[in-house]
């Protein structure tokens, strides 16, 4: 049974390549933000967002995503 070492070189490409796909997530996130533009933005677009809304208010950041 032969054993495999892993060199540093290795590791290296693959926590570049992870972070590449990373900061390419994250730029196209910012970019569709960026693209919808203020009044989009400022918008609730769920039929329930009023209730979400005034739940997150009432309880808090933590337990309006704990409640029921």
């Amino acid at each position: 049974m032969e054993r495999t070492t892993r060199t540093a070189s290795g590791r290296i490409r693959t926590f570049g390549a992870a972070g590449a796909a990373v900061l390419v997530g994250l730029a196209s996130v910012v970019i569709a933000w960026w693209r919808l533009g203020p009044v989009a933005r400022g918008t609730v677009w769920a039929e329930d967002g009023g209730i979400f809304l005034r739940e997150r208010i009432a309880l808090g950041p933590v337990d309006s995503l704990l409640h029921p």
